[in-house]
């Protein structure tokens, strides 16, 4: 699941969780091939040519047996399901706990996994980002244990650490308003998330936004978003929104101003598709400028109750995918999230106030496959 710069967080902020070799063997490799295929070949990923790498894969396997030494599970588009989850159900489902297992990817979705995982000490490795200059490619590796403690360390729950991250947007949902990681979007939702924390325990009472029982915010699932401490968040998250897109504004006119499309490039769709999506006129961050960010980024006809219901559905649809892939209908559901932005903090927070009840209802299927794509584009 992309979250875009994630990975540099990580290797900024955590570079004690990273290894340049493995402390020892390991008892599974598994290979995220989605990473491994864009790397070795300029492939159009139709149906006609997952066919044909299915079908050489399964050739292979033999070869790779012995080549390995040991056994070779290959499960492709044939077999229903994600490719992360398919990994994490393996991990998880072997009767002996695994010590060390390492995973092969570069999505940010791995590390989340990771961190869920029964594995006791999970590693995930990617090709090193900077040792470019060596003859041969390099790995690194993330310590997943070593990052689920610095992670508890700082906000007391690896799991509330992944439920956070949801707000920076993944593939199913953009980031909430403002929020990036490369413009320190974690470290203010740490902060925010920690002043909470502790204004909770002196009242003797808990924040958390991961819970098990009946006040929810959620789809069917048995781990669920608690609302109370999703609203509080969102609404902490709102007191910087005014400041923040005025910031934000001002640093994108002057980049825009900087850019000039000439050439033989000049016309071509996706440069009219960008110069048609001018946002300068929302003035972000200045007076009244919440109504001109609707009608500059949304449908005329978007409904506010609906936009924000879908985007909470959002959040509760992507806890399910992370928490309960297997007992829930986010396994099986084509819900999608049908907009390119997310409503503002401030909006979304009001809406969760009115809103009053514990539950929102299953969010209904549609065809997602595009938006996922969508997302995608747009997050880079």
């Amino acid at each position: 699941m992309g979250v875009p710069h994630f990975y540099k967080y990580i290797t900024t902020r955590h570079k004690q969780a990273l290894r340049a070799v493995l402390p020892g063997p390991c008892d599974a490799l598994m290979v995220d091939l989605n990473c491994a295929v864009h790397r070795c070949a300029e492939a159009v990923l139709n149906a006609a040519f997952m066919k044909a790498l299915c079908a050489g894969l399964k050739r292979s396997q033999a070869a790779l047996v012995l080549l390995a030494g040991c056994a070779v599970h290959i499960s492709d588009s044939c077999e229903p399901g994600e490719g992360e989850h398919k990994i994490f159900s393996r991990i998880n489902s072997c009767q002996q706990q695994l010590e060390r297992v390492v995973v092969y990817g570069a999505d940010a979705d791995l590390i989340m996994l990771s961190m869920r995982s029964s594995a006791k000490y999970p590693f995930v490795m990617r090709e090193d980002q900077v040792r470019t200059e060596l003859p041969a490619e390099s790995y690194q590796f993330i310590d997943i244990d070593l990052l689920r403690h610095r992670v508890t360390h700082l906000m007391g729950s690896a799991n509330e650490f992944v439920v956070m991250c949801m707000l920076l947007g993944n593939d199913f949902i953009p980031p909430l308003s403002f929020l990036r990681v490369r413009e320190r979007g974690i470290e203010l939702l740490m902060e925010k998330y920690n002043h909470l924390r502790r204004q909770a325990i002196d009242r003797g009472g808990a924040f958390q936004l991961l819970q098990k029982d009946s006040t929810t915010i959620t789809t069917t699932t048995t781990t669920s978003l608690d609302s109370a401490s999703l609203v509080l968040l969102i609404e902490a998250v709102s007191a910087n929104e005014n400041e923040a897109f005025f910031y934000i504004d001002a640093a994108y006119t002057e980049a825009r101003k900087q850019c000039s499309f000439s050439g033989p490039f000049s016309r071509t769709p996706w440069v009219r598709t960008m110069e048609a999506c001018d946002t300068s006129k929302i003035l972000a961050g200045g007076d009244g400028w919440r109504p001109r960010y609707y009608t500059s980024l949304f449908p005329t006809s978007t409904d506010m109750s609906k936009l924000c219901e879908r985007y909470v559905q959002g959040l509760a649809w992507t806890v399910a995918y992370y928490f309960d892939y297997e007992k829930s209908k986010a396994r099986v559901s084509d819900w999608y999230y049908p907009y390119s932005y997310s409503p503002t903090s401030l909006d979304l927070a009001n809406y969760l106030r009115l809103l009053g009840v514990d539950k929102f209802k299953e969010p209904e299927a549609r065809d997602h496959e595009l938006h996922h794509v969508r997302i995608n584009v747009l997050n880079k």
